[in-house]
């Protein structure tokens, strides 16, 4: 089945979907019922984020797991993209699927708060954990004029809300364009309150 993505190299995602296939039967990276739900509900949900970020800024992804939606990004054009996993099994399918990208992967296999000595552009995730969480986990991550893009759910004003408690930032949510439910959360200005 061919699909049209923007971007994206002839055959790139065929070739994911292909590795994905064959090492979601060994290790459990991501639950779909056929290829025409993945492509819905993990690709283009993921590739949705490209709008946001320029080529050219450091991007990194929180909880990688099967590369939604860091891989994505990298093979539609991202220049630079660390993938966070710290789950060893997921991090050695990232390792592979890297491979089918034109531009530069950096595989983190361990937890985003043990990363030193670089910045990121953007933050993004999907599916991880609650917005207060990811901001604990990345802080060592962040500058002045970083932003983060997450794909959230329906509990999105709630995750605000309760991080609003210990954070202060500015934020715009975004419509998904997969699903009525979801949106893309977009942070900037991040700070601990004191």
């Amino acid at each position: 089945m061919l699909y049209d993505f923007d971007n994206v190299p002839c055959g790139t995602i065929e070739k994911y979907i292909e590795l994905l296939d064959k090492w979601n039967k060994k290790i459990n990276l991501v639950s779909f019922k056929n290829q025409k739900e993945l492509v819905e509900r993990h690709i283009i949900d993921s590739l949705q984020l490209k709008k946001h970020i320029k080529e050219k800024e450091i991007v990194f992804d929180i909880g990688s797991g099967a590369g939604f939606p860091g891989l994505m990004l990298s093979y539609s054009g991202t220049k630079e993209m660390h993938l966070v996993e710290k789950i060893e099994k997921k991090a050695n399918f990232l390792l592979v699927a890297s491979c089918l990208s034109l531009n530069k992967i950096y595989i983190h296999n361990c937890d985003a708060s043990e990363i030193k000595n670089i910045k990121a552009d953007i933050i993004v995730a999907r599916g991880l954990t609650e917005l207060e969480s990811i901001f604990n986990i990345t802080q060592n991550l962040i500058k002045e004029d970083t932003k983060y893009f997450l794909l959230k759910g329906k509990n999105v004003t709630n995750e605000i809300k309760k991080a609003l408690g210990k954070w202060h930032f500015e934020y715009i949510i975004h419509p998904s364009i997969t699903s009525k439910e979801g949106c893309i959360l977009e942070v900037k200005h991040l700070k601990q309150n004191d």
